[in-house]
């Protein structure tokens, strides 16, 4: 009986440091994993530049320019307002259209936002860092 319980035990913290493994690895995995940009565009020209990405979840191209952004985005976000135009996005629909803007494409706004630059896909990270800059 005394055995049975010694392992019951020994099993309960088996599966209890199990737990706490897997709940820690999880933690790290999602704490390394970039973070979402802001879709707020009234962020835009309240003091500090923007960038902003026309993003659309069905092309390819969005999602390269959102990874060659991804790259730059520690050179980027210190001093500059990274933000995302979701084409699915009824006030987004608007911003694009005022800006006669395509998916992919990055707008960049001065910190009183007045439009800088269209940008056309694929912008490599080594470019976006040097509007950074």
């Amino acid at each position: 009986m005394a055995q049975e319980q010694a392992s019951t035990g020994a099993r309960m913290r088996r599966v209890a440091i199990t737990v706490v493994f897997l709940g820690a690895l999880a933690a790290a995995v999602w704490w390394l994993l970039p973070q979402p940009y802001p879709a707020d565009l009234s962020r835009i020209g309240q003091g500090r530049p923007a960038l902003v990405l026309v993003y659309d979840a069905d092309l390819v191209v969005s999602g390269d320019q959102a990874a060659e952004l991804d790259a730059a985005r520690d050179a980027l976000q210190p001093g500059m307002e990274v933000l995302v135009a979701n084409t699915g996005r009824p006030d987004a629909a608007r911003f694009i259209a005022q800006h006669d803007a395509r998916p992919g494409m990055l707008l960049h706004f001065d910190a009183e936002g007045a439009l800088i630059e269209r940008l056309s896909p694929v912008v490599p990270a080594e470019k976006l860092r040097r509007i950074a800059d």
